[in-house]
């Protein structure tokens, strides 16, 4: 029995991709079900914290190389942390870990992502841009 998990917190601009288990073969498809049912074109702040993540196969990484190449249309880059040995080797032997910009928490990965976050305007942008 494969007890894999996934769900979204957003903070501020971030969307949190929260993963937990087995991303493999028998979880990819729901994985990658999961992304485009909860994520927008608007989701650019993406972090995934792995900290639950016990194995990743060549299924998942696909999913995760699916997700950089939608983020960089976007100019986007998102992070990553909790990162555990299993997963992390899993990354480097796939030259994935440096397409991450890999946090040592939530927080950090947050305010990493955040940079790229669309900004609103203050109120004299908000004035200048009326129509």
């Amino acid at each position: 029995m494969n007890d894999f998990t996934v769900r979204l917190d957003r903070e501020g601009h971030a969307a949190v991709v929260v993963i937990a288990g087995r991303l493999d073969g028998n979880t990819s498809g729901t994985f990658n079900r999961f992304l485009v049912e909860h994520l927008t074109e608007d989701d650019v702040a993406i972090v995934l914290d792995v900290t639950g993540l016990e194995f990743i196969s060549s299924a998942g990484l696909r999913e995760f190389m699916m997700l950089l190449k939608r983020l960089d249309k976007q100019k986007a880059r998102p992070a990553i942390f909790g990162v555990g040995t299993t997963v992390g080797l899993a990354l480097e032997i796939a030259g994935f870990d440096v397409l991450f910009d890999r946090a040592k928490d939530r927080a950090s990965a947050i305010k990493a992502v955040d940079r790229s976050a669309p900004s609103k305007p203050g109120l004299l942008g908000r004035l200048l841009h009326r129509t």
